[in-house]
């Protein structure tokens, strides 16, 4: 059920949110506190206090919606979109994911959604802890800032592929149990609000290697929210926030994905230093045929000859005539004596493209167009000359999947927000139906709170 690994631990927060910054002291130089100081305790003392907030980061990074191993969403909606193809063993549930046969039962769903909610009762936790502690307040706003972006974070990615989800802003067990679903226009205005609040918290730049959110990362979450919602000029508004604050700017493709790269604006520290990225080793295969996923021919042959993006983001393999392509973004699989790569969450160019599709929608061409044309230059493009709104929006949607593949399930959420998932994904995908716009719950939260139902349709 909903936070099922953690209720028993409610009155120790730190044994669920310090002890998963073990191991990963990129994060943080400091030593770790006993896992046994009640949550009250924890928030009196910045250095536990800090601890507490660096641990959901390890957690996000390692589990649930963010995670880069081949049971996170990232590579599991890449399938069930239309980037990867799948080609490991019959029967699993990343074939599922692939066909397009998903079960309410389904392994990776409840780990997906059960590791997400762990982690937003991490959040909850902090803040409740923040709420009562008498740390100076220029130690405490900023942390508050940081849950409040976690928290945000965690429940756009569900939001979207679960729909009407359960909200929760407390670590109450009586409450928690018999929670009920909240609509998703409800969710973002409640996303909205803790971005809001976190853009008043965070300061204006983050630390060193953008490990931790700052005020930048929470206007470029922003962005998103209000471009799901309709909102073109708030959307802008954020986006421009963040492109005119010239503490960011475009990388190369081949520089994008690098530790220091200039574009990132919010990545995660590897649970080691030698360690580089989960997506390295999800994406990166050395041999054909696959034995897991490779790109389709689909996401290969939409790119145009000469940008620099399917020159480095992409990789070949070829066996006995057979060629297959790999996401190549990330370019280390294996350990190293320093990381080069850093898992990166948010960058710059979303930034642009949120903006050009905002303005197209408000039919701003000539504007849009001027930031769609910063992200073709970027990947060695000629400028779009396109003059008509209905012809820019298809450049834009065109840019988010040559820029955004297998991120994070970009690819298809843009789909959902264009209106177009049903039309494209049910001529590449085998198996599909308009209902697999949605995840379903794991049934067996349904069977534990039949407040959560009823289920999504098709399931």
């Amino acid at each position: 059920m909903i936070y099922s690994s953690i209720l028993r631990k409610a009155r120790y927060i730190v044994a669920s949110s310090l002890l998963a910054v073990m191991g990963c002291e990129n994060y943080t130089e400091i030593s770790q506190p006993p896992s046994q100081l009640s949550g009250q305790a924890v928030f009196m003392d910045k250095t536990t206090a800090t601890a507490a907030i660096l641990g959901i980061y390890a957690k996000m990074r390692d589990s649930g919606v963010l995670a880069g191993n081949t049971s996170g969403m990232t590579v599991l909606s890449a399938l069930y979109a239309d980037e990867l193809i799948y080609f490991g063993s019959g029967g699993t549930s990343a074939e599922s994911f692939y066909t397009n046969s998903l079960l309410a039962a389904d392994p990776d769903i409840a780990s997906i959604w059960n590791n997400t909610y762990n982690q937003v009762y991490s959040a909850n936790a902090a803040l409740e802890g923040l709420e009562t502690s008498t740390l100076p307040m220029d130690v405490k706003a900023p942390l508050q800032g940081e849950a409040y972006f976690i928290r945000a974070i965690l429940y756009y990615y569900l939001v979207n592929f679960f729909g009407d989800i359960p909200w929760t802003d407390t670590t109450d067990f009586n409450h928690n149990r018999l929670l009920v679903r909240t609509s998703q226009a409800e969710v973002y205005e409640k996303i909205i609000d803790d971005l809001q609040r976190a853009v008043d918290l965070l300061p204006d730049t983050g630390v060193s290697q953008k490990i931790r959110p700052d005020k930048f990362a929470a206007y470029t979450l922003l962005a998103r929210a209000y471009l799901e919602t309709g909102q073109y000029a708030q959307a802008q508004d954020a986006a421009s926030t963040v492109i005119g604050s010239n503490v960011f700017s475009l990388e190369t493709p081949e520089m994008t994905f690098l530790k220091g790269s200039n574009s990132t604006i919010f990545q995660f520290s590897p649970f080691a230093e030698a360690y580089n990225t989960d997506f390295g080793r999800s994406f990166i295969s050395v041999q054909g045929p696959p034995p897991f996923g490779a790109l389709s021919a689909t996401l290969t042959d939409a790119f145009p000859e000469g940008d620099l993006r399917r020159i480095s983001w992409i990789i070949s393999i070829e066996n006995n005539g057979q060629i297959w392509y790999f996401p190549f973004k990330y370019k280390h699989s294996t350990y190293a004596s320093e990381a080069e790569e850093y898992p990166v969450v948010l960058r710059l160019s979303e930034c642009f493209l949120i903006r050009a599709e905002a303005k197209a929608r408000q039919g701003l061409v000539t504007e849009a167009r001027e930031d769609l044309n910063m992200i073709r230059a970027n990947a060695g493009l000629e400028n779009s000359n396109t003059q008509d709104n209905s012809g820019l929006l298809e450049e834009i949607l065109k840019e988010w999947q040559l820029e955004y593949f297998t991120e994070y399930g970009q690819r298809f959420i843009t789909l959902k927000r264009f209106g177009l998932a049903d039309q494209i994904l049910e001529q590449r995908k085998p198996g599909w139906d308009s209902t697999d716009q949605l995840w379903p719950l794991p049934q067996s939260d349904i069977l534990s709170n039949p407040n959560l139902e009823p289920q999504n349709p098709g399931y």
